[in-house]
This record gives C-alpha cells, structure tokens and sequence, in this order.
C-alpha cells in the first residue's frame, strides 16, 4: 500500500518512519500481513509499539519498538500462531494477542 494510497483511504500519512528503520527479519515484513491491518499497538506507559508480523520464512515475530526512535527493543520469534491484531490493555498493563 503505498503513501498515496493510504492518504486517501485513512485521511493521513503511514507510519513508515518506524517501519522503514526496521530490519525485515528482525521484526517482520509488513506486506506479508494476513489481513488489510497491520497488527500492532501502541503501549502508553513505556511508549512503545508492539508489532506482530511473519519474517521471511513465514514465522510469527513478536516485536517490542520504541516509539519515539523507532529503535528495536526485542523480538519474541517463537510463537506458533499467525497473530491477527494486538490490543494493550492500560488499566491491566497486559498485552492480548487474536490468533
């Protein structure tokens, strides 16, 4: 999906800044995504993103960014499931992933 595209489907710019200072199979392929919905969230408390993507041989990657720098802070590669969407909890602190 190109910025253009997204610009005119959402009303605003893709979040390629992030995505584009990651390793692919560091933290995952955001165009081998399952659905139309990239799925990550974002975590207030540690202001970080918490992104689940497949790597290039089609593994599920876990990946914890900083989401001011973009830096990546750490990856969890193995979960056996296709993670569908995230969702952070801010009451719980708790991270629940849809597979």
């Amino acid at each position: 999906m190109d910025a253009a595209f997204h610009r005119l489907r959402f009303g605003f710019e893709p979040p390629c800044t992030i995505l584009n200072s990651l390793n692919i199979n560091d933290a995952g392929d955001p165009r081998r995504i399952k659905y139309d919905v990239l799925p990550l969230t974002y975590e207030p408390n540690d202001d970080v993103i918490y992104m689940a993507i497949s790597d290039n041989d089609n593994r599920p990657i876990l990946s914890v960014i900083n989401a001011t720098t973009g830096n990546l802070i750490s990856t969890f590669k193995s979960i056996s499931n296709t993670i569908i969407s995230l969702q952070f909890d801010i009451f719980r602190k708790q991270l629940f992933g849809h597979i």
